[in-house]
């Protein structure tokens, strides 16, 4: 019953989110630190990724991202790089996040993985490994499969999510 819900969902997804109408749709693959350890007064504590901790993670690297490539005009009214985000993981494999984010077109492609590798680097959970590559709907199927999502409904990072409205 859960298998063929997901299936729907999965289906009605791809449907939905389609990028061919994106300027420049780019693949991103985020990884992170898993755990990280703080001092508390005179003791060191350690403290592990969460779902929560991700989601709040990549806020703050969207935001530095997008401060980066907007024009300040831009961004005070509000504009911000179209994105839709997965969280990948747990069960034994590590969080980590897909992306589809689209490019700036006055921005080169590996101008834009600078930016993305400067900006994650200042965040306090992101990894070294960053992939970037530019993406069509397979990246999306890929995005969604069913694999490595504890709970497929829930692998979606909608509060970090920013789609443009769809004019075709």
């Amino acid at each position: 019953m859960k298998y063929s819900r997901d299936r729907l969902i999965q289906k009605a997804l791809r449907e939905w989110l389609d990028i061919s109408y994106w300027k420049a749709p780019c693949s991103l693959t985020l990884t992170m630190k898993q755990y990280r350890r703080e001092w508390s007064g005179s003791r060191p504590v350690t403290i592990f990724l969460s779902t929560s901790i991700a989601s709040q993670n990549l806020r703050h690297f969207l935001n530095l991202l997008n401060r980066r490539l907007m024009t300040r005009s831009e961004f005070r009214k509000g504009r911000r790089l179209f994105v839709f985000p997965t969280l990948e993981g747990g069960d034994r494999k590590r969080l980590h996040y897909h992306l589809t984010i689209d490019r700036p077109p006055n921005v080169t492609l590996g101008e834009f993985s600078d930016e993305i590798e400067r900006e994650w680097s200042k965040t306090h959970w992101g990894d070294r490994r960053i992939e970037l590559k530019t993406a069509d709907n397979g990246w999306v199927n890929y995005m969604t499969k069913l694999a490595d999502k504890p709970v497929f409904s829930d692998s979606f990072d909608w509060d970090n999510a920013n789609l443009p409205d769809p004019i075709r």
